[in-house]
């Protein structure tokens, strides 16, 4: 036993000889990029030259046809490379490497992906480290986090690779196993509950002081981990419990031993984010983004801009993700930035953007719209069926002793339009009822009649008989009045101002952030089927980047009372989601926040629907779209917004927003307005022609640091598919 103890020792202390220099001219090897956008990602290439404490290489992807403009690049690597020491700085739990060998290929058994296993992921010419985030273990696609960059990506088995560590020193190589973080969550998880999502937790704890101690995330210190997670398990807690919030755990458990029919508003799953289509580690949500999603451009084509003078200057890049990379400074410029770098002017960037078969990324994005086009001509939109009166209340929504509209299928508490019996014969809602006389009796225009027809305003969409338009006015309408019809010169003059702000992109100071109000061109604008096509194209295109943000930030769930039923088609009022304009905030082109609006004439603008992404909350974004949002409500005329608040969040769109809750005897100013509320939330509204402004906010260039560590947002919503929202900030903003 002695002797066995000594030769232990001596072993110990015996001094390990150095090592053979590795990664020598003609080796494969991977090299980990540094580039904002690509961390975490192993692009492979080959050793060309050799120094002491260098080595440079060639990268396999950024080679041009022509065989000029290779990609080389030169990388320090450790004494251990070199041979010039006999220490293993792999070994230390904190370090990563930038050069390795191309790791040995490994068998996976699907059953061996388990929640937490670091894995890479291929995607485009690269390996991305990642830990697989779902359990689903006989699935062939799996859900892969990103914690370099904060994001998800849904992949097939067959490009997942698990990750193996390369032991400079001697040569060998290790499994990493599991991340170390969620081995230490689930323990949290199995003894509490997480007050926050597992990603939530993931962005505070980087934002920590002591995560450089930590230094990166496949760090093995559990000890470590174990000081962090708990400081940022009490924050989140004491957020958590001074909201008056429950966690999602526990409002799970509820709603099991409850009614079935209870909630139809939710706390978004703290184990899952909902998997988006065409995700990418840190996808940046831009033109360019979305249309390689659609296979519409290839990433890393080349592309080209000629001045507006001619001539010879002609600007080239590749296309990426964020932008366009430009050749003769090596930096991703915005489009505006890459034509107006050669003297082009920035209307309609995408339109003077080339690749090299001919086409302009504006074809590109027209060629979206026509096969949009195709298949909306193709498709049945009628479901064949004809469905009765609504089952809950269109104002509340909730069920219950209701009376039916004998006009429209839309149905009411007695309470809730402010009446104290039923009213005897036939009954009509207010939406139903003419602006002007308030009866209600009304029969559909069939071209004979203009005594008994109604007509809708263009803007606000209240009814009115025609009858009665021709008493007060004491002329008849024409057909062309009767298409594009106002009820007063306010809802003419809002409308007006909203053409205006349409498409265009409105700077906001310094932090390179725009504004910008979108909804889908109107064809009949455009006499030419084609010029409605390139103004359509570009609008379609980030109408559905906002989309795939919602569907990333919010959780949707079924209407309880209309299951699966395409609420897009319905008759019901409360379930119309026309008229509403999409508030666009972008960074250099990059979407940020997402709102949705729709202006019921001069009294009042509902703003049911508010995303920010989560790679930029707790900026201060969502506090800078209402901002701005409320000014241009502010010149329109507009003298109020109304949105539902989930409980949660009132706090804050009472405190640091401004706004108000709603009382009973104020409601009742809005029943002849369909507002797209929710059961469970609060309706609050801001008055906005007296508000103080918030320019002053938006445009101060140091907003974003000052914000940084104040404010704090979730998301909530309901329905199917366009749901209902209101964001949740803790703090002050």
């Amino acid at each position: 036993m002695s002797s066995g103890f000594q030769d232990a020792r001596k072993r110990k202390c015996k001094k390990t000889p150095p090592s053979r220099r590795k990664l020598l001219v003609g080796s494969r090897v991977e090299v980990r990029s540094l580039e904002d956008g690509l961390l975490g990602s192993w692009y492979s290439g080959s050793v060309i030259a050799s120094g002491t404490r260098m080595r440079q290489v060639r990268d396999d992807g950024y080679v041009d046809e022509d065989g000029s403009g290779e990609l080389e690049e030169r990388v320090h690597v450790s004494r251990a490379v070199d041979g010039l020491d006999s220490g293993n700085p792999s070994n230390r739990s904190s370090y990563r490497g930038r050069i390795r060998l191309v790791p040995p290929s490994l068998a996976i058994n699907p059953e061996e992906l388990l929640y937490g296993l670091c894995v890479d992921v291929y995607y485009e010419d690269a390996w991305w480290e990642g830990v697989i985030f779902d359990c689903c273990e006989d699935a062939k696609e799996r859900t892969v986090f990103f914690p370099d960059l904060g994001d998800e990506l849904g992949t097939d088995i067959c490009n997942i690779r698990i990750t193996i560590n390369w032991i400079e020193g001697d040569d060998i190589w290790v499994r990493r196993g599991l991340w170390s973080f969620l081995k230490v969550i689930q323990e949290y998880e199995r003894q509490f509950f997480l007050p926050v999502s597992v990603k939530q937790m993931w962005y505070d704890l980087r934002q920590k002081e002591g995560f450089w101690k930590i230094k990166v995330w496949m760090c093995s210190d559990e000890i470590l981990w174990e000081k962090m997670v708990f400081k940022t398990f009490l924050e989140n807690l004491t957020i958590a419990l001074s909201s008056d919030m429950l966690p999602f755990d526990l409002v799970r458990q509820l709603a099991r031993e409850e009614s079935a029919e209870r909630p139809t508003c939710v706390l978004r799953p703290s184990k899952k984010v909902q998997k988006t289509l065409g995700c990418f580690p840190y996808n940046p949500k831009t033109v360019l983004s979305w249309l390689i999603d659609k296979d519409i451009l290839l990433p890393r084509a080349k592309v080209h801009c000629r001045g507006d003078s001619g001539g010879s200057n002609l600007a080239e890049g590749r296309i990426h993700r964020e932008g366009v990379g430009c050749n003769c400074y090596n930096t991703l410029l915005t489009l505006d930035g890459f034509v107006s770098h050669f003297g082009g002017t920035n209307h309609c960037p995408a339109a003077k953007i080339r690749l090299e078969d001919g086409r302009s990324l504006l074809d590109c994005q027209v060629q979206v719209l026509h096969g949009k086009r195709k298949i909306d001509m193709t498709e049945d939109t009628s479901d064949g069926k004809i469905h009765k009166n609504d089952c809950v209340c269109s104002i509340c929504h909730y069920g219950g002793d209701l009376i039916l509209s004998d006009q429209c299928p839309s149905s009411f508490h007695i309470t809730c339009l402010g009446r104290k019996d039923v009213p005897d014969g036939d009954w009509y809602c207010p939406s139903c009822c003419c602006g002007i006389c308030g009866e209600g009796k009304l029969k559909k225009d069939n071209g004979h009649s203009t005594d008994v027809s109604t007509i809708n305003c263009y803007q606000c969409k209240r009814k009115y008989h025609t009858m009665c338009l021709r008493k007060r006015r004491g002329t008849e309408l024409g057909h062309h009045t009767r298409r594009n019809w106002y009820c007063s010169k306010k809802c003419e003059q809002i409308h007006v101002g909203l053409l205006e702000l349409e498409g265009k992109q409105i700077s906001l100071g310094t932090d390179n952030l725009t504004f910008t109000l979108l909804k889908p061109v109107d064809y009949e604008r455009h006499d030419d089927l084609d010029l409605w096509m390139i103004s359509a194209a570009e609008n379609y295109v980030k109408l559905n980047i906002a989309l795939d943000v919602m569907h990333e930030c919010f959780e949707p769930v079924k209407d309880p009372y209309l299951g699966n039923f395409d609420v897009s088609l319905s008759e019901l009022n409360r379930l119309n989601f026309r008229g509403f304009y999409t508030v666009l905030l972008e960074k250099n082109d990059e979407l940020i926040t997402v709102a949705t609006i729709r202006i019921h004439g001069e009294k009042v603008a509902e703003v049911p629907l508010v995303a920010t992404r989560f790679q930029f909350r707790r900026l201060g974004m969502c506090h800078i779209l209402m901002d701005t949002l409320e000014e241009k409500l502010k010149d329109l005329g507009l003298e109020r917004i109304i949105l539902p608040a989930v409980p949660s969040a009132l706090k804050t769109w009472t405190g640091s927003l401004r706004f108000m809750k709603i009382t009973e005897s104020e409601k009742l100013q809005f029943v002849n307005h369909t507002f797209l509320n929710f059961q469970d939330t609060i309706l609050c509204q801001k008055h906005i022609l007296n508000s103080p402004s918030g320019e002053s906010r938006v445009s101060s260039g140091t907003l974003l640091p000052n914000l940084a560590d104040h404010l704090h947002e979730s998301a909530v919503i309901t329905l199917d598919g366009l749901s209902a929202v209101s964001e949740e900030f803790e703090g002050k903003v």
